[in-house]
C-alpha cells in the first residue's frame, strides 16, 4: 500500500526538543499478481528448461500458490504449491496456456493468462500414406510443427507446392494450427515405368521427409502380375512336391 513506510516527528519547547519514527506496514490482499517466463536466448524451444513464476504484492506475504493450465474452456488444477512452475525439458505437450492464483489470510488474487509456445521442428505423421484409386494415386503428407514448415513435393524433373500443378501431378495444401496437410495427386497416363516422389516440410527449426514410389504405367497392373506369377510358380512346386511324397509312401 502506497501509506506502507517509516515516518518521524519531532517535538520541540523552551525546554528542549525530543524526535521519534515509527514504521507502519499496511497489510492487503494480494494485488499485481503476474505470471512471467524466464527463457533460453533461442526462445521457448523443445528441449530447453522453462520456468513460470508467479509474483504477487502481498502483506503478509503468499501462504498459498495454486498454478492452472487451460485446456479449451477447462481449467486443470496442477499438483503443485510452489511459487514456479518449471518444465526440464519442456515439449510439444507443453504447449499451453497456464495462470496461477495466490491467498494470504486477508485475500486472494488471480494472475493473467501466459500461453507457451513451445516451438519445435516438423515431424512426419503415421498418417502420410499413398492409396490408389479409380482416377489415379493421391499421396498425402501430413506433418506437425511450430511454427507450422513450409511443405513441398519434390518431382523427378520440378519441385511444387500449396495449389500447383505440374504436367500429370496436383498438388493442394492446407494448415490447421500446427499442422500441415499436403496432397499430391497423380492422374492420367505417365511415360515412365515407376515415379519417385518426396514430401519435405521445413521449418527455422529443421526439416522432415517422406518418401513414396508411384507406379505409373498401368497403375501398378506389372508389379502385381510379377506378385501374382511368383505366388503360382511357389504353390505348383508345393503342390508337386505333395504328390511325389504322397507317391513314394505309397
Amino acid at each position: 500500500s502506497r501509506d506502507t513506510g517509516d515516518y518521524e516527528c519531532a517535538a520541540e519547547n523552551e525546554h528542549g526538543a525530543v524526535e521519534g519514527s515509527i514504521t507502519i506496514i499496511v497489510e492487503h490482499p494480494p494485488q499485481e499478481t503476474m505470471v512471467s517466463i524466464s527463457r533460453s536466448t533461442d526462445g521457448i524451444r523443445e528441449g530447453n528448461s522453462i520456468t513460470l513464476t508467479c509474483s504477487s504484492e502481498s502483506v503478509p506475504p503468499i501462504s498459498h500458490y495454486t498454478w492452472f493450465r487451460i485446456e479449451g474452456i477447462t481449467s486443470i488444477q496442477l499438483n503443485t504449491r510452489s511459487r514456479t512452475l518449471s518444465f526440464n525439458p519442456v515439449t510439444r505437450e507443453n504447449d499451453a496456456s497456464f495462470y496461477c492464483t495466490v491467498r494470504n489470510p486477508l485475500g486472494n488474487s488471480t494472475s493473467n493468462i501466459t500461453h507457451l509456445d513451445v516451438q519445435y521442428e516438423p515431424d512426419i505423421s503415421q498418417e502420410s500414406k499413398c492409396t490408389q484409386q479409380s482416377e489415379g494415386v493421391t499421396c498425402f503428407c501430413v506433418s506437425n510443427s511450430n511454427p507450422p514448415g513450409v511443405l513441398i513435393w519434390h518431382l523427378p524433373h520440378a519441385n511444387i507446392s500449396d495449389n500447383q500443378t505440374h504436367g500429370h501431378f496436383v498438388s493442394r495444401s492446407v494448415r490447421d494450427g500446427h499442422q500441415v496437410i499436403g496432397s499430391l495427386i497423380l492422374t492420367g497416363p505417365h511415360n515412365e515405368e515407376e515415379v519417385t516422389a518426396s514430401c519435405s516440410v521445413r521449418n527455422p527449426h529443421g526439416e522432415a521427409m517422406f518418401k513414396v514410389y508411384l507406379w505409373a504405367k498401368g497403375r501398378n497392373s506389372n508389379k502385381w502380375t510379377v506378385g501374382l506369377l511368383t505366388v503360382g510358380i511357389i504353390l505348383s512346386v508345393f503342390v508337386v512336391g505333395i504328390l511325389i511324397f504322397l507317391n513314394v509312401r505309397k
